[in-house]
């Protein structure tokens, strides 16, 4: 998968995802994990120092009602 020209795409940072959007993502080499709260700058910053947590298809976010303990559980 490309975006922005020829720039390819290795991971992304979420705030939620479902599980079938990860394994999408998943099967073309592409690495989700789950956001922190902060800036877009304070997240990079955290992704390369190994703070944010791997996300996969088993702690995929639930649905889309947000009471149901959140994503990342």
């Amino acid at each position: 998968m490309t975006a922005l020209g020829e720039e390819s795409i290795e991971v992304v940072i979420v705030g939620g995802i479902g599980k079938r959007a990860i394994e999408g993502l998943n099967a073309t080499g592409i690495k989700v994990y789950q956001s922190v709260t902060g800036t877009v700058h304070e997240n990079i910053h955290a992704l390369q120092n190994g703070l944010l947590s791997e996300l996969t298809p088993q702690n995929a976010c639930g649905g889309h009602s947000h009471g149901n303990g959140g994503c990342g559980d």
